[in-house]
């Protein structure tokens, strides 16, 4: 699999971030680590729900209006339309891709890993290609010190291929938890994969033994 991983700390003072973005036969996995030692709101944004899809239809919650803006200033007061609902399970969207002249139908499925209360806003922004707020957007939005985000995106022709997706506590050779480290098993198909995202590089438990690497993935 091909991966990135980056790490900045100077965006938001006060605030580590790592992120990595790994390629899964076709599926792209999202893994971000946010570590703080104060509370902050993190907004996870994805801007790419397709254009003319069926939008907050494609999301399984019950999405009410939200009259609250989500802000005043650096964008936020652009944003328009909003419906919100707050998740503490895994969340899977599946958005069409309309796709002109084809007879078969295009997807686009968004799975977020997800075990602690997270807020899910869908809206329209400002966007180039259009003259009026028509670009939608899904936003994750989650108050805490520390945050993680584990997003896997996959396009297809109308069946997924997601046949598991599950955090695993990931542990040192001691056997103690790394709160720092963000474990994951993926199954797509016939392919499953476990993956660690590990930013101290400290020694930690794998399928395929003992690893210090920062990003480790094992197919099995």
């Amino acid at each position: 699999a091909a991966v990135t991983v980056a790490y900045n700390d100077r965006i938001y003072p006060g605030v580590k971030i790592w992120r990595a973005v790994s390629i899964l036969d076709g599926a792209y996995l999202v893994i971000e680590i946010l570590r703080s030692n104060k509370e902050h709101v993190y907004d996870r944004w994805f801007h790419g729900v397709p254009d003319q899809s069926n939008g907050l239809e494609g999301i399984p919650l019950d999405m009410k209006l939200r009259n609250d803006p989500l802000g005043s200033e650096g964008g936020y007061q652009t944003l328009t339309n909003l419906s919100s609902a707050v998740t503490g399970k895994n969340l899977n969207c599946d958005w069409i891709v309309p796709v002109s002249g084809k007879r078969k139908q295009f997807m686009l499925s968004m799975s977020v890993l997800n075990n602690t209360p997270l807020e899910v806003i869908h809206g329209f922004e400002w966007s180039h290609q259009f003259r009026t707020r028509e670009k939608e957007f899904l936003l994750l939005s989650r108050k805490a010190k520390n945050a993680d985000f584990i997003v896997l995106y996959e396009p297809h022709s109308g069946t997924s291929r997601l046949t598991k997706s599950e955090r695993f506590t990931v542990t040192n050779e001691k056997g103690s938890t790394m709160d720092a480290a963000v474990g994951v098993n993926i199954t797509l198909g016939k392919t499953s994969y476990e993956i660690i995202l590990n930013p101290t590089g400290e020694t930690v438990q794998a399928a395929g033994g003992l690893t210090n690497k920062v990003f480790s993935i094992v197919k099995k």
